[in-house]
C-alpha cells in the first residue's frame, strides 16, 4: 500500500453533515475493521490523536546552554475511549475482540473510521474492555492504534537505486569529522592537551590491534599507521587537519582489514574489535582542562575519535558474511547508542551519518538475517554429523560456533 502523512479525507466541514449525512439518513457511527472483516460500530466519548518529533538534545559546560538536533517525526497514535451497549452487547463484545486478535501489520492494516476525522489505515497496539457490575448491558472500550506506515520491503525498494555502498558513506562521515575537528581547533590550540589526547587515541587503537590476527604486513600497516597518529605532534598547532586526518585513516585502515581477511578464517577477535569501535560512546580524553578553550579542544578530540569509530563500526558489520539476528539487533544498538554520543551540529557531519546509517540498514536487510537455535551435544560429533543432525549447513555450523576443530563437536552449539 502507498503511505502518506497528511490526515485522511473528511466527510464534511460541517460538523452536522460529518455525523449525519442527511437529516433523512442514520447518523455515521464510528467503526473498527480488521483484515478481511467487517466494519463493527461503537459509541465514541472521546479520540486523541498525537504525533510529534523526536530530538537529540545536547547540553554544554560553562553556561553553554543546549542545542536542539530534529532526528525524526514520531509514528502518529490514535486513542480511542468508547463504549457498547443494548441487548447485544455480549455478542458485540465478543465480535469487536476477535477483530482486535486479528493480525495487523503494514502490509494488513486495520481500519478505523471516525465520522470528525476520516478512515485511518492503522496497527493495533493496544486494547481494554472493562466492565461495571452496576451498569449492566454495556462494556467500556479503550483502543490504541499506531497508524500504519511504509513497510520494509517498499522501503527496501526504494533505497536500491538512492542508497550508496557503506564504505563510501563511511568515507563522506570521516572527511566530514575532519573538517567539524578542523573548523573547532579556531582558538589558542593547547599543544599538552592535544598530545594527551593523541596518545590516549593511540592507546586504544593498539589495543584493538593486539586483538586481531592477521598476516604479519597488513598487521605492520596498520600499526604504521596508528603511530602516525604521535609522529605528527608537531604538525597539531599549526595544523590540526593533520592529527584528524591521521586518525580517520588509522580507524579506517583497521576496519578495511577486516575485509581482507579471508572470511574462512572465523574467530572472535573480529567481534571483539567491532565491540571495542562500538562502546567508544563511553571513550573520552582522561585529562582535566585547565581552561574553557582546553574543555572545547577535549570535546572536539571526544567526537573525532567517537565519528571515525563510528564509520569503522559501519564497515565492520557489512563486511560480516554471515550474521544471525540477535547479534545484529545488539551490534544495532550499540551503534544508535554511539551514535547519539556524537556532537552533530554540524550540518555536513550529521548527513553524511545519515546516509552512512541509511546505507548500513539496507546492506543489513538484504543479507536476511537468521535467528539462531541453540542445541546440546553430549558427545562429540565430526562436523559433517553435527550439520545433518541439526539440519543446518556446514559452513554456518562453523562460522556460529566458531569451530576450529572439525572432528570433535560438542557442547551447546549454535544453529539457524
Amino acid at each position: 500500500m502507498s503511505f502518506t502523512e497528511s490526515l485522511p479525507s473528511i466527510y464534511s466541514k460541517d460538523w452536522r453533515k460529518a455525523e449525519r449525512p442527511t437529516e433523512d439518513e442514520a447518523p455515521r457511527y464510528s467503526t473498527y475493521e480488521a483484515p478481511g472483516g467487517k466494519p463493527l460500530a461503537f459509541v465514541q466519548d472521546d479520540f486523541d490523536f498525537s504525533g510529534g518529533q523526536s530530538n537529540e538534545t545536547a547540553e554544554y559546560p560553562f553556561d553553554g546552554l543546549w542545542s536542539n538536533t530534529r532526528l525524526n517525526k514520531t509514528p502518529h497514535k490514535l486513542t480511542i475511549n468508547g463504549h457498547l451497549l443494548g441487548k447485544t452487547y455480549i455478542e458485540e463484545r465478543e465480535n469487536f475482540l476477535n477483530a482486535l486478535l486479528v493480525p495487523t501489520d503494514d502490509n494488513n492494516p486495520g481500519y478505523l473510521d471516525l465520522p470528525f476525522w476520516g478512515r485511518f489505515p492503522v496497527v493495533v497496539s493496544e486494547y481494554s474492555v472493562s466492565e461495571k457490575t452496576n451498569e449492566k448491558g454495556q462494556c467500556s472500550l479503550r483502543l490504541v492504534f499506531i497508524r500504519a506506515g511504509i513497510t520494509l520491503e517498499v522501503r527496501s525498494e526504494s533505497l536500491v537505486n538512492t542508497t550508496i555502498p557503506t564504505s563510501l558513506a563511511a568515507e563522506k562521515v570521516q572527511a566530514a569529522a575532519i573538517d567539524d575537528f578542523a573548523n573547532k581547533m579556531n582558538g589558542d590550540i593547547s599543544l599538552t592537551a592535544l598530545f594527551a589526547a593523541s596518545g590516549q587515541i593511540k592507546v586504544a587503537m593498539l589495543s584493538m590491534l593486539g586483538r586481531m590476527q592477521a598476516p604479519a604486513n597488513m598487521l605492520n600497516q596498520i600499526a604504521n599507521e596508528i603511530y602516525g597518529i604521535a609522529s605528527i605532534a608537531a604538525d597539531i598547532i599549526n595544523a590540526p587537519r593533520t592529527m584528524a586526518l591521521a586518525t580517520t585513516t588509522a580507524v579506517n585502515t583497521i576496519a578495511a582489514g577486516f575485509a581482507e581477511i579471508n572470511n574462512a578464517v572465523k574467530n572472535s577477535n573480529r567481534k571483539s574489535v567491532l565491540l571495542m569501535f562500538l562502546n567508544a560512546s563511553s571513550w573520552n580524553v582522561d585529562t582535566i582542562p585547565k581552561t574553557v578553550n582546553e574543555q572545547y579542544q577535549k570535546e572536539a578530540t571526544e567526537n573525532l575519535y567517537r565519528a571515525a569509530a563510528l564509520s569503522a563500526s559501519a564497515q565492520v558489520l557489512s563486511s560480516f558474511e554471515e550474521l544471525n539476528y540477535s547479534d545484529a539487533h545488539g551490534y544495532w544498538r550499540l551503534y544508535e547508542k554511539l551514535e547519539h554520543s556524537i556532537d552533530q551540529n554540524d550540518p555536513a557531519l550529521f548527513n553524511a551519518m545519515q546516509d552512512m546509517k541509511s546505507a548500513l540498514s539496507h546492506e543489513l536487510i538484504q543479507k536476511e538475517l537468521s535467528a539462531e537455535k541453540q542445541r546440546y551435544l553430549s558427545s562429540p560429533l565430526p562436523l559433517l554429523a553435527a550439520s545433518h543432525f541439526l539440519g543446518c549447513d556446514n559452513d554456518k555450523v562453523r562460522s556460529l560456533n566458531q569451530v576450529e576443530d572439525s572432528f570433535l563437536v560438542s557442547g551447546t552449539v549454535t544453529y539457524v
